[in-house]
């Protein structure tokens, strides 16, 4: 197999979508090495009624997914994406913006080779950005694709072996998204249902009043006349 057919062929390479500023925009791995979908359900501990429905005493967990991708700094499927015009990752927009583009594949391999654009580090500065800014991504992994998932864990190893490439571990969880409905209630159901509980008088029963003595006058009398000198 030639360069070219590596460059423009068609591959089905695993990946991340996301948003940004309304356009749609996605990051190709150039290696999925292993993948590990957990689908996983909780059931109550309490007992179930026999002849009861056991299915609304399970609980379905967020769908996960694990994996391990390399991203290096030769970029072949980035290429492809920015020669053909549909490329929207990072690196792929300094290639999309340098004029040697249209000069072809052969100088814009050349970008790569001199170290004009680093690919690895673009790519882990985004993943960085998605997993702090919880932006929520598409996923196309392996046997799965993940809609509204949000990076959970970002692990990254560098080492002398792997200079020159991204090596990370990603674990994405999707988020299970859920409609509302409104119902109206009609006018007379809820005059109705109110009906009878509330009135416009409150029967506070009888009130025994009672009256000042004349001991209580005298006593309120002298404290008065301490205080303004009258009477005394």
């Amino acid at each position: 197999m030639d360069v070219l057919s590596v460059i423009f062929g068609k591959r089905n390479l695993s990946k991340i979508e996301y948003d940004k500023t309304g356009v749609q925009h996605f990051l190709n791995f150039d290696v999925c090495k292993q993948i590990s979908h957990s689908l996983t359900s909780t059931i109550t501990k309490s007992g179930v009624e026999d002849g009861g429905n056991i299915a609304d005493h399970v609980v379905l967990n967020n769908k996960t997914a694990t994996f391990d991708i390399i991203i290096s700094d030769t970029p072949l499927n980035v290429i492809k994406s920015a020669v053909t015009g549909m490329a929207t990752s990072f690196i792929a927009d300094k290639i999309k913006t340098n004029p040697l583009v249209s000069l072809g594949a052969a100088k814009i391999a050349g970008l790569i080779l001199d170290k004009s654009v680093t690919k690895s580090q673009d790519a882990f500065n985004l993943l960085e950005e998605l997993r702090d800014q919880r932006t929520p991504i598409k996923a196309i992994i392996g046997f799965k694709s993940y809609k509204n998932a949000i990076i959970t864990n970002l692990k990254v190893t560098q080492n002398a072996v792997n200079a020159g490439s991204l090596n990370a571990n990603l674990t994405i969880e999707e988020i299970t998204v859920v409609k509302t409905k409104k119902t109206l209630i009609p006018k007379e159901l809820v005059d109705k249902s109110v009906e009878g509980t509330a009135t416009s008088e409150a029967d506070t029963g009888k009130q025994k009043t009672k009256t000042v003595t004349d001991k209580t006058k005298s006593v309120a009398s002298s404290i008065l006349s301490k205080f303004t000198g009258v009477g005394a």
